[in-house]
């Protein structure tokens, strides 16, 4: 049994400790994309979902952020929603009843779009991404520099499209790579690329990497612009140059072009009927059956799950 005293001392001690908060929003694909996401780079536990993306998701953690010697340095506390990417102006009024999109002096967020190489829409990538930034800045949403990180999950698939189709080809592979870090290079984004866990364990710096993203403490991370299911580019660590080196013929200026994104990059990318996609509907349910989901109702509940987390904060 821990000493009462011990236990207050420990309680007065962590007061003094800095606490920084930050809303961390996931716009994610599909409800598989969002749970590996969650399980590679959050605390195990961490759940923002249930089956379906149809409804806001949402769950608050408290990270302890130490020092490389183990003294604690401060609390990062974040918010964590989820929504549908591509983003839509629908989830964006949803996150209004929760989030203070526009208040950037007092409301601190980072958004992870989550695209995933499980699914075969990689032709719809850069049109989704280009208009996912423009829905958010057009609502008044405060996007700055390095606040947005573009997740590609499931790599491993990269290889499986290579392996069992004669539609892709390493050219394919490399010219969508060129593209989304060139969309990153402009929008100023971060770009991360990870196999799932059921490929791969989770890596000790997975989470690191995840604190010094939201937490904008890019010059931490370690780039690597080699491992094509890998790759880890920090804002502020790519350039022309470097995308080049892949293929010179590529401009990497264009990306955002209406003219390069229908014409080149909506034409060259390769597409495929997959009937292995995962099915968003619950898998207890009938599928000839409409799912239906109270707005409302879910609405209400994740309201009382953020004022309980803001009571709790203010104890």
């Amino acid at each position: 049994m821990s000493n009462p005293w011990t236990e207050l001392l420990k309680k007065i001690d962590d007061r003094a400790v800095p606490r920084y908060k930050k809303v961390i929003i996931v716009c994610a694909p599909n409800v598989e994309s969002s749970r590996q996401f969650e399980a590679r780079f959050l605390p195990t536990g961490v759940q923002t979902l249930n089956e379906t993306l149809n409804v806001l998701g949402f769950d608050a953690i408290s990270l302890e952020i130490r020092t490389s010697n183990g003294r604690l340095e401060h609390f990062l506390d974040l918010d964590v929603y989820t929504i549908p990417f591509p983003v839509k102006s629908q989830s964006i009024e949803y996150l209004r009843a929760f989030v203070k999109l526009e208040d950037h002096q007092n409301c601190d967020i980072h958004y992870f779009f989550l695209l995933d190489w499980s699914m075969s829409n990689q032709r719809t990538w850069l049109r989704q991404l280009n208009s996912s930034v423009q829905l958010l800045q057009d609502a008044g949403s405060y996007v700055s520099q390095g606040s947005i990180t573009v997740c590609c999950m499931n790599t491993e698939h990269i290889y499986t499209w290579q392996k069992n189709t004669a539609q892709w080809l390493p050219r394919h592979v490399e010219f969508v790579q060129q593209s989304v870090r060139s969309f990153c290079l402009l929008k100023e984004c971060t770009l991360l690329y990870r196999t799932s866990l059921a490929n791969s364990e989770k890596e000790e710096t997975d989470q690191t990497v995840f604190v010094d993203i939201v937490s904008g403490d890019f010059s931490n991370i370690m780039a690597d612009l080699v491992n094509p299911s890998k790759l880890l580019i920090p804002f502020g660590s790519d350039s022309i140059g470097l995308i080049k080196t892949v293929c010179d013929s590529f401009d990497p200026i264009r990306v955002l072009e209406e003219e390069f994104i229908r014409k080149k990059f909506e034409t060259l990318v390769p597409t495929l009927d997959d009937s292995s996609l995962r099915d968003e509907a619950p898998s207890n349910l009938d599928l000839l059956t409409p799912y239906k989901v109270d707005i409302q109702q879910e609405l209400a509940k994740i309201y009382h799950k953020v004022q309980a987390q803001k009571a709790a904060d203010n104890v």
